[in-house]
């Protein structure tokens, strides 16, 4: 919903635009917004046309307004903005204010976070702490009994995350917060592989030990920009398995580039998928794409 309006903006703050053009351009953005989340519950991959939908309507929306298309200043706000058509509380309008002056990412388009894991933001923590205890001395997959996880209400209710399944695509997989705990717990690793759901069907055994619920104090700490939560793991014998996270263990940005070569190296070599990662990082400094046209066709 608000992809098109992201890409309008940066390409705006890039272009140094003055305030009408950027205005004009944001509004237009507004208009072309689309994409719904009912991919996260089917697990189709949509969710991909979406980011180039949101792209295409940005940049198309910043060409118009520089060509003097208008488009009414009140697109987010008035009586029948996009405020009013999503149905969001009447204060929305100091709501978006308040956060676009106080939050850093409300500040900018370079203030981003990176995932740990290549899975929905909101099973995040849960999985990164099901890592953990799948390190534990005590723990015995065999063995476990019960697995209780206490997320935030955010995460509970966004499309696709409260899934017990059945599952089938991937895409499913990456959004279900059972499936992430359940799949860490069973391989104790979380590559792009292990996302299956078909071909870790060990997984549904350990689903349907899975008891998810909203803490009040997780929902608190949500609303200050944290993404807490905690996982317990009951075994046969009553012995108790749990970790806690304040937040999401976001990465560097060098362990992202760590991430990077790792990734594309599984398909090219090491020292080529370093090479394509210097390539992306100057993507700024090239006055072509020749530098690319070996690696992508």
């Amino acid at each position: 919903m608000i992809g098109a309006f992201a890409a309008a903006g940066a390409i705006a703050c890039g272009e140094n635009d003055d305030e009408a053009t950027t205005a004009n351009a944001l509004s237009l953005a507004v208009n072309a917004a689309c994409g719904i989340n009912q991919w996260a519950c089917s697990g189709t991959p949509e969710i991909f046309i979406h980011n180039g939908t949101a792209a295409r309507s940005g940049i198309t929306s910043h060409a118009l307004a520089k060509a003097g298309v208008t488009s009414s200043p009140e697109v987010l706000e008035g009586k029948h903005g996009l405020f009013s058509a999503l149905g969001v509380l009447p204060d929305a309008v100091s709501t978006f204010k308040n956060w676009l002056q106080s939050s850093s990412s409300g500040r900018g388009i370079l203030d981003v976070k990176w995932k740990p894991l290549g899975c929905c933001n909101y099973t995040q923590t849960t999985t990164a702490l099901a890592l953990k205890i799948r390190q534990l001395p005590d723990f015995d997959i065999a063995d476990v009994r019960s697995i209780d996880i206490t997320t935030t209400t955010a995460a509970l209710q966004y499309p696709g995350c409260d899934n017990g399944g059945p599952l089938n695509p991937i895409g499913q997989g990456k959004m279900s917060i059972q499936y992430g705990i359940s799949v860490a717990l069973l391989l104790g690793r979380l590559d792009e592989a292990s996302w299956d759901p078909l071909s870790n069907l060990g997984t549904a055994s350990l689903i349907q030990r899975c008891t998810l619920s909203a803490s009040p104090a997780f929902d608190e700490a949500y609303r200050q920009g944290l993404q807490p939560a905690h996982v317990k793991v009951t075994l046969e014998n009553g012995k108790i398995l749990e970790q806690e996270a304040a937040d999401v263990p976001w990465l560097e940005s060098s362990e992202v580039l760590e991430r990077s070569v790792r990734e594309i190296g599984e398909g090219l070599s090491v020292e080529q998928a370093r090479h394509l990662v210097r390539i992306c990082l100057d993507l700024h400094h090239l006055e072509d794409f020749t530098a690319l046209e070996a690696w992508l066709f």
